[in-house]
């Protein structure tokens, strides 16, 4: 079994689209999937779709937040009530590709416990229509080159959220951060205790519908305070 964990807020317009590629990439594949959406009550009635796709994929677990409690404890919620023996997860703003998805896999059976998808490798592909995307993109290559020499970590993207690892790894990796700073924290923090960690080249897209709830300002503090605290 791999268990897909989806943390969302307001992706009524995206999470459908989502849930049926990796239901249909799946099936493709002979993979069983546990599909798990952790939703931070949102006021768009995302919950609502994904209850109503569950009447049709049995495999959909959906747990609903009193509020919006954030990005890193959606993903420690999910990662501890996972249980296949690999997670893969994913934004929900259909920013992945799942076709990839068997890609990530693969790279498990190898014989890694990490895997990475990165955006700044070769064969990799971010989507640039816009100066704002633009910006984005060169602001995340920088700030990864920096966290690389800072934290001797050899991974070009710290910060994209689509990865896949071993349960046993989160089950053994206890999360500080709060914010999208706990994305570069699980991959220091996997590296410290001796995991095997790759990374593979994947498709990156802006968003289709909604907004991001990303405040990149407040953000990048963070991500540098925890990025200074677990330095080499």
């Amino acid at each position: 079994m791999v268990s897909f964990v989806l943390p969302t807020y307001n992706e009524r317009g995206n999470i459908i689209d989502l849930i049926e590629k990796i239901e249909d990439i799946s099936k493709k594949n002979y993979i069983m999937p546990e599909i798990i959406v952790i939703d931070d009550n949102s006021p768009d009635g995302t919950s609502d779709v994904v209850k109503k796709l569950s009447k049709k994929y049995s495999n959909i677990r959906l747990f609903i937040r009193k509020g919006k409690l954030g990005l890193a404890s959606a993903h420690v919620l999910g990662y501890r009530k996972s249980r296949g023996k690999i997670i893969i997860s994913m934004d929900t703003d259909c920013s992945h590709d799942p076709k990839e998805i068997p890609n990530f896999i693969n790279k498990i059976n190898e014989g890694y416990d990490v895997v990475a998808g990165s955006r700044h490798i070769k064969g990799s592909y971010y989507e640039k229509e816009s100066i704002n995307i633009k910006v984005k993109y060169l602001l995340s290559k920088f700030g990864n080159i920096l966290t690389t020499l800072i934290s001797g970590v050899p991974i070009h993207d710290f910060t994209n959220g689509y990865r896949a690892f071993k349960k046993e790894v989160a089950d053994n990796i206890n999360i500080e951060s709060r914010g999208n700073s706990f994305l570069m924290e699980f991959i220091v923090k996997a590296h410290r205790k001796g995991y095997k960690l790759t990374e593979i080249p994947v498709t990156f897209f802006d968003r289709k519908y909604g907004k991001s709830k990303i405040k990149h300002g407040n953000e990048s503090i963070r991500y540098f305070v925890y990025l200074l605290k677990w330095r080499r």
